[in-house]
């Protein structure tokens, strides 16, 4: 999943109530396992939904952002579905 909002509309909870929605779809609706976030690494507004949302940071990926002709790394957030329990 990955979300941009302009900075007119920030501060308000709109994106965490839009991430949390489709997390509700995803998990309930669709049955999915597991739901992953990039946030470019520099974007701390966007980590901090992912966190408040109890995504797990998993590590960094490289380049993995292309915007405006630039490429900008990430971080991955990922949750696991509530009440699954995960082979390990």
């Amino acid at each position: 999943m990955g979300y941009w909002l302009d900075e007119n509309h920030q501060g308000n909870g709109t994106m965490t109530k839009s991430v949390k929605a489709l997390m509700d779809y995803g998990f309930n609706v669709l049955k999915l396992h597991r739901i992953q976030i990039l946030c470019a690494v520099h974007n701390i507004k966007s980590q901090k939904i992912a966190l408040s949302l109890d995504f797990k940071k998993e590590g960094t990926l490289k380049d993995a952002i292309h915007h405006y002709d630039s490429f900008f790394d990430a971080y991955l957030y990922a949750l696991i579905a509530p009440n699954r329990s995960s082979r390990t």
